[in-house]
């Protein structure tokens, strides 16, 4: 049973995850709000000037910690892996073996293999599909590629912000873009990334 609606793409909150709030908090609209405030912070620190690490953005400590960092102030599981199946991700007792083949498969991407943007959004794009998290699994993943695009020497990402028209059209043309690269044609998530 969720604690509240989902939109499309969302994973469904559980009632052992709302109760994870550290603020009282009556709808999914306000969560989304408290969360945006929380993550803002967060997006501040990671596009910080300063060397970054390409190979380190998929470390253990540096994943745990950046959603510790967008959601610890939202959260108490903030930055710990998830313990049960949800409607998107891979079964939860998968996620370290997952996320050990998606660093083989960023290695063989690096540096010169594939377009940096490409690396980057592919690594996202694997992320959302592992579901690291209870929750903000997709914020999360967009705030790894863009430390990744940055350590690759790009700038971050814009994930659709500079043709948004209404939220509802721009969120269609990203589950779109995610449902074109689960498909295997990450092309239109690229373009949806920098557009």
């Amino acid at each position: 049973m969720t604690a509240w609606p989902t939109l499309d793409g969302q994973t469904p909150l559980t009632a052992n995850d709302v109760a994870g709030l550290r603020l009282p908090v009556l709808t999914r609209g306000d969560l989304d709000a408290l969360e945006a405030l929380s993550i803002a912070g967060a997006s501040g620190w990671l596009r910080r000037p300063g060397p970054r690490n390409a190979a380190s953005c998929l470390d253990d400590s540096f994943l745990d910690g950046l959603h510790r960092a967008m959601l610890g102030d939202v959260w108490t599981w903030a930055g710990r892996r998830r313990q049960h199946d949800t409607n998107i991700g891979c079964e939860w007792h998968q996620i370290p073996k997952r996320l050990a083949q998606l660093r083989i498969e960023r290695d063989g991407w690096m540096p010169y293999a594939m377009d940096p943007d490409e690396v980057a959004v592919r690594v996202s794009h694997r992320l959302v599909a592992i579901d690291l998290y209870p929750n903000g699994n997709g914020r999360h993943a967009r705030l790894v590629a863009d430390h990744l695009a940055m350590a690759l020497g790009r700038a971050p990402f814009t994930w659709g912000r500079s043709n948004l028209v209404a939220v509802d059209q721009v969120r269609r043309r990203h589950l779109a873009a995610l449902r074109a690269a689960d498909g295997g044609d990450i092309a239109p998530l690229v373009a949806f990334a920098r557009g």
